[in-house]
């Protein structure tokens, strides 16, 4: 089991005035994502509770959004297409490869599981074409990626909204995306600025600090 460091304040640190005072509530176990007990935190000053994701996994994700290390730091040999990420069904889509349509469960290969990837993928990345048009340019800055290129990859959806042309748009973002220490902010950031989840935060256990990944939207970079 992994035994994360215990935060000293939570999200809710900045509401009132009122004093954090973190402890474990309990381990809530996980048969997908991190395959290991999470810790969920409770703040007896506020109230409230929350759990602690290592790095690259969000809540309710099934697969990791980037290929990091559980320190945070980026593999040494990343794949630019995102294996073994939330972005494998996108790069099969973007193929042709069809995952299993029939006998569901069991696997995480199967067609409504590809579906509803490829689905969070096209969001995170701001090239669904529902998307609104003022969260394209903050999930673009959030991406340091050309909002352009974006909404051209999103109007290329809407005329062809077939599962291939869905997994190329989220491939081709893929590519342009920047590597290294600063790309699992990028992609947690934009997929709090599409909807996908809550402000994302991050306790840095070194500085023992609360830290927020976040953007405004006005092409600002991350602290």
């Amino acid at each position: 089991m992994l035994v994360p460091v215990w935060p000293d304040v939570g999200p809710c640190h900045d509401r009132d005035g009122v004093l954090c005072h973190i402890c474990l509530n309990h381990w809530r176990l996980r048969s997908t994502g991190p395959c290991f007990p999470l810790a969920v935190m409770v703040c007896l000053g506020h109230g409230g509770a929350f759990t602690l994701y290592p790095p690259g996994h969000v809540p309710f994700g099934r697969k990791a959004v980037a290929a990091v290390t559980l320190t945070g730091a980026e593999h040494e040999s990343p794949q630019v297409e995102g294996a073994e990420t939330l972005f494998d069904a996108a790069r099969d889509a973007s193929q042709g490869k069809a995952w299993h349509r029939e006998c569901p469960g069991g696997s995480d290969t199967w067609w409504s599981t590809q579906r509803r990837q490829v689905a969070i993928a096209v969001r995170l990345f701001g090239v669904a074409p529902e998307l609104d048009m003022a969260a394209r340019p903050a999930v673009a800055a959030a991406l340091q990626v050309e909002v352009l290129s974006l909404l051209d990859a999103s109007k290329t959806i809407a005329g062809a909204a077939g599962y291939r042309s869905r997994g190329a748009a989220v491939v081709g973002v893929l590519k342009r995306l920047p590597h290294g220490p600063c790309l699992l902010q990028c992609i947690v950031a934009a997929g709090h600025l599409a909807g996908l989840w809550g402000p994302p935060w991050r306790w840095d256990g070194q500085i023992r600090q609360l830290r927020l990944w976040a953007f405004r939207g006005d092409g600002t970079r991350p602290p």
